[in-house]
């Protein structure tokens, strides 16, 4: 009996190990799912208007300002190096309607001009100024952002968004993140758009 009760005793300890070790891994599995989550919700968490691609104002006191612009994608296409056409536009809608753009893989050295990013329609009943603001990060990587015609947009109209890169030879090669702001004068209606762009060495140069 005493080497039978020993037995079950030596069992009870592996099978103890065991379940906290379930236990650790599910803890970690978890860990990580969120901080997955946190990440991919973090490119628009800035934007507090909401799902797809009109614009709201912040919510001022009980009410709200109706809607004024409406982003719409442009026919300029992202360049990728190692792959083969046709690619995708640079503006593009995620699984929930919000709006990015991704430029694809630039060479180091790359001028590019886009001249139909995304378009920009005034859908409210009177006309407006628009602003265009990039993040510090993205700054050095474009020589040139604007609106086609100017920055005024009148109700119904819809105006393009230019954008000219400008990567130097000397630029590090990664991926680089922003954000683009659209705003009007008064910056109380804006929109922050996701922005990627990915660097890579010329391969071409020595």
């Amino acid at each position: 009996m005493s080497s039978s009760g020993k037995s079950r005793s030596s069992l009870r300890f592996p099978d103890a190990r065991f379940l906290l070790l379930i236990f650790l891994v599910l803890s970690v599995s978890l860990h990580c799912y969120a901080m997955a989550a946190k990440n991919t919700n973090a490119l628009f968490s800035d934007n507090e208007m909401g799902a797809g691609n009109v614009f709201a104002a912040r919510t001022c006191g009980p009410t709200v300002t109706d809607d004024i612009f409406e982003i719409l994608p442009g026919t300029s296409r992202a360049q990728y190096v190692a792959r083969p056409g046709p690619f995708p536009t640079i503006a593009r809608f995620d699984s929930d309607g919000r709006i990015y753009l991704d430029f694809g893989e630039i060479q180091a050295g790359n001028c590019r001009n886009a001249p139909d990013v995304f378009r920009v329609k005034n859908i409210s009943g009177h006309a407006i100024a628009t602003r265009l603001e990039l993040s510090s990060t993205l700054v050095p990587l474009f020589s040139k952002i604007g609106i086609k015609g100017g920055n005024k947009i009148c109700p119904s109209q819809q105006k393009r968004v230019e954008m000219k890169l400008s990567t130097s030879f000397g630029r590090r090669p990664g991926a680089y993140f922003g954000t683009l702001t659209v705003s009007d004068s008064s910056k109380r209606q804006y929109r922050v758009i996701p922005i990627q762009v990915i660097v890579i060495l010329d391969h071409f140069k020595s």
